[in-house]
């Protein structure tokens, strides 16, 4: 099965991309983030277009958005679940070090986090990002809402931008939060699988209260307010057929993320990455509907609008953290509990090897030499830490092969 029938190559010695999309040739500037249709008839002459545009155009390469101004902080109430995915990054095959937290009371938490957002918004930055995350964290629901209603009010006193997120597998919520939520704007994204009988195996695990069906009964009516995110593994069937159940049913949004794990029953091998691409090109025109409504697309879209580039796969370490209930801090949730990812923001700096992971990317010959890097990022500095190199270029090829669908795509 080949990769895809339509026609791409990157025009040596630039930063330029051709490509055949549904609207004819485009040619794609990596470094500007420029997209433009390129109005002739053959791909032959498409191509003499676009070397002649790499050789006759200059042009000033973007510089990485500042995000500098804004915080991002990951509240981890818990480390605990309500159910036990076969894939989580806490307790599934994806760690090798066992997270040591303290999660026995919600007055802890709850005092521990207000006390670091206070001390968060009278550093003034321009805008303040709340993620709640786990384990579950509906399981101190009632801490939820006392983070968030007293975040709301302190930002509100010293004139900061706040952003709430919520991420839980969708067990514990109900239509007097889903309200809640509703009214203080917390964007909340529910992790489900689909299709169903995937999601009742490898998350459900057996427990009939936490199936895909429970799951779904518990929203409804607000599925228009709710932002879905489906993990893709080695048993997906098809991206498409497992995005579009989501889409029927209302959700507002719906992400797709390659699973990360060892387990080889799960872990997506090439032949599922060249399965994948085929798809994204033979449901191309399915994808152009409903593109608005995928965020891996949107997230690319959005780029490109802005003409904004990204040169790290995010700002942990940076402009963004992850704390416990205990008050420790670390370089994002994925790693709470290791010592090696510790950080201590008042006592000292991050370290020159974190900073090295959170770089990486640059430094690695198969990532500064890929004509995407600009716009994926690339690939998380933590998995990069834990893969070996071809678990992580089968990744690639996935990513690539969004960004060219993106880029065929967008209008």
């Amino acid at each position: 099965m080949p990769n895809t029938r339509k026609r791409f190559v990157v025009i040596p010695n630039s930063s330029l991309v051709l490509i055949e999309s549904l609207k004819g040739y485009r040619l794609f500037c990596a470094s500007t983030s420029i997209l433009f249709n390129c109005p002739v008839s053959t791909w032959e002459e498409a191509y003499d277009c676009a070397v002649r545009v790499s050789q006759e155009w200059s042009y000033n390469e973007l510089s990485p958005a500042d995000n500098d101004k804004g915080i991002c902080v990951t509240l981890c109430l818990t480390q605990n679940c309500n159910l036990s995915c076969q894939y989580c990054y806490l307790k599934g095959d994806y760690p090798d070090w066992t997270v040591n937290v303290n999660t026995q009371k919600d007055t802890l938490s709850t005092k521990v986090m207000c006390s670091e957002i206070f001390d968060l918004i009278k550093t003034h930055p321009v805008k303040l990002t709340i993620n709640f995350f786990g384990g579950e964290p509906m399981l101190h629901k009632n801490s939820v809402i006392e983070i968030a209603e007293y975040s709301h009010a302190i930002a509100q006193e010293h004139n900061v931008t706040l952003e709430i997120g919520l991420t839980t597998n969708g067990t514990r919520l109900n239509s007097s939060f889903l309200d809640w939520a509703n009214r203080n704007n917390i964007r909340i994204m529910v992790s489900i699988d689909s299709p169903r009988e995937l999601h009742d195996k490898y998350r459900a695990r057996g427990n009939p209260k936490a199936s895909y069906k429970e799951i779904m009964a518990r929203i409804r009516g607000y599925e228009k307010d709710v932002i879905a995110v489906t993990t893709i593994t080695h048993k997906t069937p098809s991206v498409m057929e497992s995005l579009a159940p989501l889409l029927e049913v209302g959700f507002r949004e719906v992400s797709f993320n390659l699973v990360h794990t060892r387990d080889p029953d799960l872990r997506c091998q090439a032949g599922d990455i060249e399965k994948y691409l085929f798809e994204l090109e033979r449901w191309e025109n399915w994808f152009y509907v409903n593109k608005k409504r995928i965020g891996n697309l949107k997230q690319i879209h959005d780029l490109i609008a802005k003409r904004e580039i990204r040169m790290s796969p995010c700002s942990s370490g940076k402009n963004s953290y992850a704390i416990t209930p205990e008050g420790r801090r670390y370089f994002c949730h994925s790693c709470a509990g290791n010592p090696i990812f510790e950080l201590d923001l008042q006592k000292r700096p991050v370290s020159e090897e974190l900073k090295s992971y959170q770089a990486s990317k640059i430094n690695r010959s198969y990532c500064a030499n890929c004509w995407a890097y600009r716009i994926c990022g690339g690939e998380c500095w933590l998995i990069q830490w834990k893969y070996k190199t071809k678990e992580k270029t089968i990744r690639c090829e996935l990513v690539r092969g969004i960004i060219r669908l993106a880029l065929s795509i967008y209008d």
